[in-house]
């Protein structure tokens, strides 16, 4: 079966992918995390077989802000892993990052045994450390930080603040 990609701005999500999304990521999701610029849906038919949201803002990385496009809530249904739904969907998160967001980076957070999906896509480890969350509850990542270079500006050294929770 076909599986098509949808760029969705979050402010125009349906409100059947909304409740979809809610079945399957749990209430706690829309809660949990920033708001996404837009989503990349990935669809068979009218089911959401995947999912990747993108969320920009300015943070710091050494003495420096950069914008970034920040990568969450990557998702493929159980039933569709082994196929290629992830790469699908970080390959137009780049797409989409540099060609209609204008962003120099990509940026995530993630676990040391799910890095190897990210990093044979082109995505490096920066070393941090990195700092989520702000003001009282901000603290500092145990996982990896990772960036997806979007054009020819260089990655400062040094420590990252998300200035906010990750994606």
């Amino acid at each position: 079966m076909s599986v098509e990609l949808d760029v969705v701005p979050e402010a125009d999500l349906l409100p059947e992918d909304v409740r979809a999304l809610t079945e399957w990521y749990g209430e706690r999701f829309w809660a949990e995390r920033p708001p996404f610029t837009c989503r990349i849906l990935a669809r068979s038919g009218a089911e959401i077989v995947g999912h990747l949201g993108i969320g920009t803002r300015v943070i710091a990385a050494g003495d420096q802000d950069i914008q970034v496009g920040g990568i969450g809530g990557v998702r493929t249904r159980e039933s569709w892993r082994g196929k290629g739904i992830a790469t699908l969907l970080l390959r137009r998160a780049q797409e989409t990052m540099r060609d209609d967001l204008a962003l120099p980076f990509g940026f995530m957070t993630c676990r040391p045994e799910i890095a190897p999906v990210y990093l044979r896509l082109g995505w490096q480890e920066v070393a941090g450390p990195t700092v989520v969350g702000a003001g009282d509850e901000a603290k500092e990542y145990a996982g990896l930080s990772l960036i997806l270079a979007l054009g020819d500006v260089a990655w400062p050294e040094g420590p990252i603040d998300l200035r906010g929770r990750s994606w």
